[in-house]
């Protein structure tokens, strides 16, 4: 997932992030938060990392 691999996300206003930008900015946070909710620290990383492949797949 930390490759560079040129999947770009392009958002209103022309910022375009690379879907490795976002894993890096946001996973660690974005972990914690799923972890207040799900109450499983494994759960949440399972669920985050579900989310970033399925973000690059797109």
């Amino acid at each position: 997932m930390r490759g560079k691999q040129g999947h770009t996300i392009h958002f209103s206003g022309g910022k375009v992030f690379s879907v490795d930008e976002l894993y890096d900015r946001f996973y660690d946070e974005l972990v914690l938060w799923a972890d207040t909710i799900l109450n499983d620290m494994g759960e949440a990383e399972d669920l985050v990392q579900d989310f970033f492949v399925r973000l690059w797949e797109k």
